[in-house]
């Protein structure tokens, strides 16, 4: 699972296994969860260096639609959580057909709003009569 930020995301996944190309560019396919209708596809920089067990893809996440840069790895969408495929490609076109799926799994975006995000608790009084 990613838990992303508004800003630069550094991922850090298990692709070194799976890839079969000798210099791979990464697409990230974003699918929001529930929903067939919003699909992003985005070109992805792997900044691991090639001793390193994991591999670190940069996402970016943009705070308006005008800031989106797909072939950049700048994406903007909205809170919540998405399903996410990543594939391997020889070049950076944003198709994915006929591309090698490497890994799937779900990214979570709580967006920018820090209300969202802290803890508010709430104090109860609640007496418990055993029965």
């Amino acid at each position: 699972m990613i838990n992303a930020i508004l800003g630069i995301n550094q991922a850090h996944v298990t692709l070194r296994s799976r890839v079969e190309l000798s210099a791979p560019i990464f697409l990230l396919e974003l699918e929001e969860a529930g929903s067939i209708d919003n699909i992003k596809l985005l070109k992805v920089d792997d900044t691991s260096a090639a001793t390193d067990r994991t591999n670190k893809l940069t996402i970016e996440i943009v705070a308006t639609l005008g800031a989106e840069d797909l072939d950049n790895g700048k994406v903007f969408i909205k809170p919540g959580d998405f399903n996410y495929r990543i594939f391997e490609s020889v070049d950076a076109t944003l198709d994915i057909t006929g591309k090698k799926l490497l890994e799937v799994g779900l990214l979570s975006y709580k967006g920018d709003d820090i209300a969202e995000t802290q803890y508010s608790p709430t104090i109860t009084d609640k007496t418990f009569i055993p029965s």
